[in-house]
Parts: structure tokens; sequence; C-alpha cells
């Protein structure tokens, strides 16, 4: 599968937008055909808590003041794994210009403050809440998300976790 490039300069973004994690081709990966919010967005959450590790919340400090987003995140301080000041996460990689990276603990704690913040997927978005929402199971992206974008993939080989995801009403398609 190639690597997929969408010049953001016409948005105004002044970045490329490549989802690195395309270039493995062990995996399948699929596409969420549409948006998870309501009961599905709780549903996915309480799945992928369950079988993943950690996720990830991204602030583009090239995109404003981030003051009130590091505030949002501080309930949450004692789950963070790591913070990385990277251009390339997940689901993108910047052209030139860096983001701060946060990893957490999947658990009770970090599951509710999730379903508390938005009732979708793709409402992780600046400036009201950190981006790009994802979960990753044994340190690798398991579920990729580009809030912006509206786009969301679920990378695995695991076939009960496709049906997992489907039994919730996600409608998946194989890239």
């Amino acid at each position: 599968m190639k690597a997929e490039s969408l010049n953001m300069h016409s948005m105004g973004l002044h970045s490329k937008i490549i989802p690195p994690i395309w270039q493995v081709k062990d995996d399948k990966m699929y596409e969420f055909l549409e948006e998870t919010k309501g009961e599905k967005y709780k549903n996915l959450l309480d799945f992928a808590c369950s079988i993943c590790d950690s996720f990830q919340l991204v602030i583009r400090t090239d995109m404003g003041n981030p003051k009130e987003i590091r505030k949002i995140l501080r309930e949450i301080e004692a789950h963070k794994i790591k913070m990385e000041v990277t251009s390339e996460w997940a689901s993108t990689m910047l052209d030139g210009e860096t983001a701060e990276v946060y990893f957490y603990k999947t658990n009770e704690d970090t599951l509710t403050f999730l379903k508390n913040k938005t009732n979708s997927l793709h409402g992780w978005i600046y400036p009201y809440l950190p981006e790009d929402l994802s979960f990753f199971k044994n340190n690798q992206p398991w579920l990729i998300n580009i809030s912006h974008e509206k786009s969301t993939y679920l990378k695995t080989e695991n076939p009960s976790e496709v049906s997992c995801i489907k039994n919730i009403g996600i409608k998946l398609t194989l890239c």
C-alpha cells in the first residue's frame, strides 16, 4: 500500500499529512466509513481501552495558544506516560512544524476522561480539545484518528477485533 500525502498548504496549514503507518505492509488497515459518535463512540472507547495499552493526544502549538488545552490535559496528568515534541505521530507527518504529542495509559480514569470531554471521535479537535485521539496496542498504532480530516483507521490482523468494531455498529472497509 502506498503512503498517501495531502498537501495542506491550500488550507493554510502548510503541512503534509502522511500516515507513516500505511507504509507497514504486515497489518491490514480498515477505514471507518462514518463518524463515530454517541453510544458508538462510548462503546468504541470501552473496547479500545480494554485491549490497548495507551493512547495519544496532540497539541498543535503552531496553531495558536495551547494554554487552555494543556489545562484540560492536567486532569489526567497522573496517567501520562510521556510527552514528545515532534513533527510525526500515528496519523501525521508535519512539514517543518512540531507539535506536543502526549501519551497516556488506558484505564478507568482515562476512559472516563475521554467519554466526558466530547461525544465524538472527531470531536478531538483544536481549538477546543487536543487533536487526533489514537490508540496503541503493544506500542503499535491500532486506532488512528485524523480529527480535522474526519478520517479514522483501524490497523489489525485480528478478525475478532474487526468483528467487535462492526458489532458496535461501525462500518469499515478494507483499505
